[in-house]
């Protein structure tokens, strides 16, 4: 199996294997290529891989884009009803353009970041990586009564 459909993330190499909470898109000031349409490209990858794995693709996806000085937060799921992925967003989170405004920016990326590596990695583990094993585990069983039965 290749390593991109191993891998809890969007990398390859020795990250893949961390379960990232969010994407994270940058682009230089001037730049011409669209962050928010590259981040929803982002999402769209990470949907289509969780349909791969089976995994729950309503669960939320938080995701960044910086723009130069101003970075702003999406949040990506998947409606079950009609499949389209959803964008909440931009929210901002502010910018680098001077000091104190830094400064507020590093305390939303702590709370971020403190939020991501808590509360929604745990539910990230239960709804979506543990449910995944059970339903990998119940269609072992289930092989395994079957070859048993036919024997």
């Amino acid at each position: 199996m290749s390593l991109w459909l191993c891998s809890l993330n969007q990398t390859i190499g020795p990250y893949s294997e961390c379960a990232c909470f969010m994407d994270l898109e940058i682009k230089k000031t001037h730049t011409a290529r669209n962050s928010r349409l590259q981040i929803a490209t982002w999402a769209g990858a990470a949907v289509k891989k969780r349909r791969y794995h089976k995994w729950d693709t309503s669960f939320a996806m938080p995701a960044v884009t910086v723009d130069g000085h101003k970075w702003d937060l999406y949040i990506f799921w998947e409606d079950g009803a009609t499949q389209d992925i959803m964008m909440m967003g931009p929210l901002s989170l502010g910018s680098t353009t001077s000091r104190s405004e830094t400064w507020h920016l590093l305390h939303k990326l702590w709370v971020l970041i403190k939020w991501g590596t808590t509360t929604y990695r745990e539910e990230f583990f239960e709804k979506v990586i543990l449910a995944w094993a059970e339903k990998l585990a119940a269609s072992v069983l289930e092989t395994d009564t079957e070859e048993d039965e036919a024997e």
